[in-house]
């Protein structure tokens, strides 16, 4: 661990934003699991570790603040007699597009999507800004499903 944290400062003042794990799937809700403990605790000693509240970073566009939803594309299979099915859309897992028509983002990876948004969360935090209001839950019911 002392390797990777070398090499992600890189005698550099570093300042990372962390993951708040607030839908982590361990053994225990909202809990991170052991390695990443240790990882965070032992990347402290080399930079600026910040936590972040990840809730809606990965259901807002990054671009425009609007919702994103899951991309669809209409799928054609071929049958083991040689025809072919009816066109359907299906879901493309982990792949999103803004649901703003007007919005340049359309098929971006959910995952960067996520960490662009705590990219500006991490800015802000750190210039003592207010979060934005799409990063709010807007009661506790919401902070479940982020």
């Amino acid at each position: 661990m002392h390797k990777l944290c070398k090499r992600i400062v890189e005698d550099k003042k570093t300042l990372v934003g962390f993951g708040d794990f607030s839908k982590q799937h361990g053994l225990v809700k909202k809990h991170p699991t052991a390695p990443i403990k240790k990882f965070k605790n032992e990347l402290r000693r080399y930079c600026d570790v910040i936590e972040i509240d990840e809730w809606g970073t990965s259901k807002t566009c990054n671009l425009c603040k609007s919702p994103i939803e899951l991309y669809k594309n209409k799928v054609i299979r071929k049958k083991r007699d040689g025809t072919y099915t009816t066109p359907r859309l299906c879901q493309i897992n982990s792949v999103i597009r803004c649901k703003l028509n007007e919005c340049k983002l359309c098929c971006m990876d959910r995952d960067i999507n996520a960490s662009k948004n705590i990219l500006l969360l991490l800015q802000l935090q750190k210039a003592g800004k207010k979060r934005p209001e799409c990063f709010n839950p807007t009661n506790m019911n919401d902070y479940d499903t982020p």
